[in-house]
């Protein structure tokens, strides 16, 4: 398609304006990479860390789709998969680079788009949509690994390269008209919900084609399209032959999703219309300030002069308008405003964003400096009252409003203490987490039992009315497998669904075969493995207190409780629950274990290796733990931290500590937390 016209007056004549511009530009990069930066590990979500579990499974030879759950697109999964093999396999502190990069690859699109005739558009539009992406960045959640995001960055692609050119008559290069396709393929992909999005936005892009050239040459018009799109398919299908299942796809996406998971989720169409409602409540006020974008830019697009061509098929290129915005509501189509809607959001950003620039390098010609000004100043109060809004919504999908994301962080990433889970889990697939917590496979390192990683509601419904045989049976797992750990919150799903009305077998076994390991803590190990009761001795449990801190002249002794085993098994491990009083200690300190016999043994060890109300594991030697009598912690070069105890209904207090036996078998100090 030919340029409709070459008299373009360069709007980068003013060099204000390019000043602004660049200005602009350098600073989006930065604001964009260093708010991306600080949120590469905030809000550890269970949706994408789900993902990051299946990949280690995949990668020890595990095939989705067939071995293990999973009823999202495969596009997620290749991303972690690849991660695994190329960058980590169980750090993934790294991974959200990914959506960083993805987002940078949505502006390089930006700046490319055909439509713009100078580069002062380019990095106006470009700094614009990364500044306002740097704003709602972590309070839409959009800097997770979830398939909304992915799904919305690569939309932005045949937006700029192929539409929004289409309509002002600008012709898409052949590589435009690839990467479109390609981005239509992996789109459809991440998740079949976006396909309605696909066929909207191709429709609309066809319809301009029409419009402006012989149907003789719509073909080698867009031939790159379906070249883009065949090398897409072609990656994602190889990749599923190898390490995925094609059955299991159709099934576990598409046929899950639409009649199970759906009635689950309560999806209806109409939910839509709460996309078009003005609401200023924390958790909505980012989509409002979304939908006045998309109504902004349609009156861009009702000011900006349009090509002559145009105007003799107005029915036409109005309705191809009318498809492509609803090719943009379809990126949402639970019609929800928090996470879920994070690929409408970059979208409209992204359409905002290039028709803003396009107005002005229209108007910017026919302006006085005065106005122009005027202009330059609109557009920093548009990006401050983006800002400001982001900062009174609060995040999706934790509630935290940016005021509080430091203080929450550094909360979260405090982790549980796993420690006692790695040292009681015998081997590789040893571990179960349910209802759904796939992260403690990742801070365990540790492999599930099951390819049911977790179990929830819609999982237990399928598997009444499995398909074709896909099934994968928790249950029998379970009878077979029993893995030495399980980990089990009894969640009641959406304060509706329990696991012993929809899956009640779970149930049978955790209470035949498995026991807490103190009480109300969601550690289960096998029943025979525990050798005291909980009512051993009579505790308080919420009398839990630390010692005084350690220093030269104060040791702390260990107050010893260690019920016999009958099994003539010997102490092999022994865990202690320490207090840093939230500060490093430096220097080391001393553990002195003595057995009954006068044996002694020490061991020094760095303060800088414990970790806050976490226990760490000492071995004892054989000598000693046959006849474990006593135990003190003494100061080396360092000091200041203390031990915690739990006190008993006489009086005494107890060391909060696990004992490991060589038989497998474990007690803990009765009410401590673990």
């Amino acid at each position: 398609m030919e340029r409709i016209s070459n008299n373009y007056q360069d709007a980068s004549g003013k060099p204000y304006i390019r000043t602004f511009a660049i200005v602009l530009a350098i600073f989006g990069v930065l604001i964009f990479l260093a708010r991306a930066k600080a949120s590469l590990n905030m809000f550890e979500f269970g949706d994408e860390t789900e993902k990051l579990v299946a990949a280690q499974m995949i990668k020890a030879g595990m095939r989705l789709y067939h071995d293990i759950f999973a009823h999202h697109g495969p596009v997620a999964y290749i991303i972690s998969h690849a991660y695994v093999n190329l960058v980590d396999p169980t750090n993934f502190s790294h991974i959200r680079w990914f959506m960083v990069g993805l987002a940078l690859l949505a502006s390089l699109s930006i700046y490319t788009s055909p439509i713009f005739k100078n580069t002062t558009s380019r990095l106006i539009a470009t700094g614009a949509f990364l500044v306002l992406l740097s704003s709602i960045w972590a309070v839409q959640g959009i800097h997770m690994m979830l398939y909304h995001q992915i799904g919305g960055f690569l939309f932005i692609i045949p937006i700029t390269q192929v539409f929004l050119p289409l309509l002002y008559g600008h012709k898409p290069t052949a590589f435009g008209f690839a990467s479109a396709g390609f981005s239509c393929a992996i789109i459809c992909f991440t998740a079949y919900a976006f396909g309605p999005s696909v066929i909207l936005i191709s429709t609309s892009s066809i319809i301009l084609i029409i419009t402006n050239r012989h149907y003789t040459e719509i073909f080698k018009q867009i031939i790159p399209v379906f070249w883009g799109a065949l090398f897409a398919t072609s990656i994602v299908a190889i990749w599923i032959a190898l390490n995925a299942d094609f059955e299991g796809y159709f099934i576990y996406h598409f046929y899950f999703n639409q009649a199970v998971y759906s009635k689950f989720i309560e999806f209806n169409l109409g939910a839509i219309k709460n996309l078009f409602f003005i609401d200023f409540s924390r958790p909505a006020i980012v989509h409002t300030f979304i939908l006045f974008g998309l109504i902004a830019s349609l009156f861009f697009l009702a000011k900006t002069e349009k090509p002559q061509i145009f105007k003799k098929n107005n029915k036409l290129t109005a309705f191809s308008v009318v498809l492509f915005f609803l090719s943009l509501i379809m990126l949402n189509p639970r019609g929800s405003t928090g996470f879920h809607d994070a690929g409408l959001d970059v979208a409209g950003l992204a359409v905002f964003s290039v028709l803003g620039s396009y107005y002005i390098d229209e108007i910017n010609g026919k302006l006085s400096t005065k106005k122009i000004a005027l202009i330059i100043l609109g557009i920093l109060c548009t990006i401050l009252l983006f800002e400001l809004a982001s900062r009174k919504a609060i995040s999706s999908p934790y509630g935290v409003r940016k005021s509080d994301f430091k203080s929450y962080s550094n909360t979260r990433n405090a982790t549980a203490d796993y420690g006692l889970i790695t040292e009681l889990v015998e081997n590789d697939k040893d571990l179960l987490a349910l209802i759904f917590r796939p992260s403690i496979y990742i801070d365990t390192g540790k492999s599930p039992t099951s390819g049911h990683y977790y179990y929830l509601p819609w999982q237990a419904a399928y598997n009444k009315n499995p398909v074709d045989g896909y099934k994968i049976d928790i249950c029998k797992d379970l009878e077979l497998h029993r893995p030495s750990v399980i980990w089990f919150d009894n969640w009641k799903v959406w304060e509706r669904y329990s696991i012993q009305d929809y899956e009640p077998c779970v149930m049978e076994i955790i209470n035949s075969s498995y026991r807490a390991i103190t009480k109300g803590s969601y550690f289960y190990i096998k029943s025979d493995r525990l050798m005291q009761d909980h009512a051993a001795l009579n505790v308080d449990e919420g009398k839990i207190s630390a010692t005084r801190p350690l220093d030269e002249s104060t040791p702390i002794a260990l107050k010893i409780f260690s019920p016999k085993n009958d099994d003539n098994g010997t102490l092999k491990r022994i865990g202690i629950k320490f207090e840093t009083h939230t500060r490093d200690n430096p220097g080391d300190a001393q553990l002195e274990l003595s057995a009954s016999d006068g044996k002694v043994f020490r061991q020094n060890f760095p303060l800088s290796e414990l970790k806050n109300n976490h226990y760490k594991y000492f071995d004892v030697p054989n000598d000693i733990g046959a006849n474990f009598a006593s135990g003190k912690i003494l100061s080396g070069s360092g000091s200041g931290i203390s031990t915690l105890e739990i006190q008993s209904t006489d009086g005494n207090s107890l060391t909060c500590i696990n004992y490991i036996y060589s038989d497998n078998k474990i007690a803990v100090t009765p009410g401590c937390p673990q």
